[in-house]
């Protein structure tokens, strides 16, 4: 109970520092908000009675502590505010663009984990020998080329010429596939090198040599000792895999057209749409917390040791 106490009394400080240092990069940008605002909306140069009452209906005439008391308190209802860029209020253009970006990085990530796992498994069981070098030049390979080659090459060899897959996604569950799987490769290759110094670890453990000496096989050792292990020890990488999600599927959707919260924050980002700006890095900040703290909290179940406090 004081554990949870704690954890909660971490998040609400982080969280809330997070807002005051969010909303104060709104102060980082030039010119007048409101006038970026009506210079959208009216494709024209606004007058000065205008912007006046621009910035009195955004709340901008009023003091800065008022200002940001205002949009935490809003924040935490969902409410970032008015976009810059686009009319409306930010929280209901993004929120609907979450449910995307959850399919795929959901379709990504579970590619990623089931290809780090079995090819840094593999790479250490053949350690240098031909198919764990193989695979190295593979991963090298791959992981030196930009994500947004990668998808370029894929939209015109593979759906385009192939007729495989999508150009213009519409966010379910089927178009996700493509992208999804190209991101996953892409955050396996980061991962198989990880997961391959784990499984070496392993493989010279104590452990596996005493199964190897009671005449265990290679599928009942890696099966009963090396994946448990492996898996408890590369939770806390699948933890920062879910909480830089956001950020990692910014690139597939903007190539694949995806309608998620990625693609939409650099659209923002270009528009200088800062309230838009303002709500995507504050929910990655949590995404990424709530991300990794998952996972030490799943590896506290598995892992016996961790509960009894010998490890």
């Amino acid at each position: 109970m004081r554990a949870a106490l704690r954890w909660v009394a971490a998040f609400a400080a982080l969280v809330l520092a997070s807002a005051v240092a969010v909303f104060c990069l709104q102060l980082l940008v030039p010119g007048d908000p409101a006038a970026t605002i009506l210079s959208t909306q009216l494709g024209r140069q606004p007058s000065q009675a205008e912007i006046v009452a621009e910035r009195a209906q955004l709340g901008l005439n009023q003091p800065f502590p008022t200002r940001l008391w205002h949009w935490i308190e809003g924040a935490t209802h969902g409410d970032f505010g008015r976009s810059w860029a686009t009319p409306g209020n930010v929280g209901s253009l993004i929120w609907p663009r979450i449910e995307a970006t959850v399919r795929l990085g959901l379709v990504a990530l579970t590619l990623a984990v089931v290809l780090a796992l079995a090819g840094g498994i593999v790479a250490a069981l053949f350690r240098d020998r031909t198919a764990d070098r193989l695979l190295r030049v593979v991963v090298t390979v791959l992981a030196c080329i930009p994500a947004f080659v990668l998808g370029v090459l894929v939209i015109q060899f593979v759906v385009v010429d192939a007729h495989i897959g999508q150009v213009l996604t519409d966010g379910s569950w089927r178009a996700a596939l493509l992208p999804g799987a190209l991101l996953g490769v892409t955050i396996a290759c980061y991962w198989v090198r990880v997961v391959r110094a784990i499984a070496l670890d392993v493989l010279n453990s104590d452990v596996v040599r005493t199964a190897r000496a009671r005449g265990a096989s290679w599928p009942t050792v890696i099966r009963a000792h090396v994946l448990p292990r492996v898996v408890l020890e590369f939770l806390p990488y699948v933890g920062l895999g879910i909480g830089s999600i956001i950020g990692a599927t910014a690139v597939m959707e903007v190539v694949f057209s995806w309608p998620g919260i990625g693609a939409y924050a650099a659209q923002a980002a270009v528009r200088r749409d800062m309230p838009v700006l303002q709500a995507v890095v504050l929910l990655s900040i949590i995404t990424f917390r709530l991300g990794t703290d998952a996972m030490r909290g799943v590896g506290w179940i598995l892992d016996p040791r961790r509960r009894s406090g010998t490890a």
